[in-house]
């Protein structure tokens, strides 16, 4: 157990709301310069970084890094950075994912593309948290998140394999795909 107080969950949010609202806007320009195979390459990277540092955290706690009181508290600033660098790469991937699909359909298809991503999604961003909080309370957070590196793993190999729809439109000096 971490043992933290409530008002930490109020920074938390803080740090995930502003972390993803800024992120938003720099993931959407690096897609539109450099494409959203490189957002999605990059926020995979950023979350197995982040699922790393979740998993050493009872290890840093067991070891007195949280034994200060208050903001002298150094698992909480560790809590807050790695919250924030997670949050950062969820927005990454949610920018790139759905710009990536944007980016292959054809015109005419491109609500249908979104809509089946989207949906066959959905059951997975439910089922996954209520999955998560029920293996943590039945082994340990370490085992938790030692397995979330190896899917974190795997998922950033495979991102690596994708290929830029739109690396054509920008050696030609356009932006993207013209849309009508």
């Amino acid at each position: 157990k971490l043992h933290f107080s409530a008002g930490v969950v109020g920074l938390l949010v803080s740090t995930s709301v502003v972390g993803s609202s800024v992120s938003n806007l720099a993931w959407g320009s690096l897609g539109d310069r450099h494409g959203n195979a490189l957002v999605i390459q990059l926020s995979s990277a950023m979350l197995l970084v982040a699922a790393v540092a979740l998993a050493m955290t009872p290890i840093l706690a067991a070891h007195g890094l949280g034994q200060q009181p208050g903001l002298g508290n150094h698992l909480l600033w560790w809590l807050v950075a790695v919250n924030a660098l997670a949050d950062i790469g969820l927005t990454g991937e949610g920018n790139g994912q759905l710009n990536y699909v944007y980016d292959l359909a054809p015109d005419d298809c491109v609500p249908l593309y979104i809509g089946v991503v989207t949906t066959a999604a959905a059951p997975m961003m439910i089922a996954g948290p209520l999955f998560i909080g029920w293996a943590a309370g039945r082994y340990n957070y370490f085992t938790v998140f030692a397995v979330g590196v190896i899917f974190s793993v795997g998922v950033l190999l495979f991102t690596l394999r994708l290929s830029d729809p739109q690396a054509q439109f920008r050696r030609r000096g356009q932006k993207s795909t013209p849309r009508p």
